[in-house]
């Protein structure tokens, strides 16, 4: 009966982690859009200067 609810715990565990992994690789990605958005902005506030 312990190993079972053991088992249910380190499911859970392993589940709660995942979602966790999840959502820092997708902060990233928005970081990185955001950063990449950013540049692009400032590279046509210059295109914009230089005409």
């Amino acid at each position: 009966m312990v190993g079972k609810r053991w088992e249910q715990s380190v499911f859970a565990d392993v589940k709660y982690l995942r979602t966790e992994v999840v959502k820092v690789a997708e902060t990233a990605e928005a970081a990185k859009g955001l950063e990449n958005l950013r540049s692009n902005t400032e590279v046509k506030d210059l295109e914009i200067q230089i005409k």
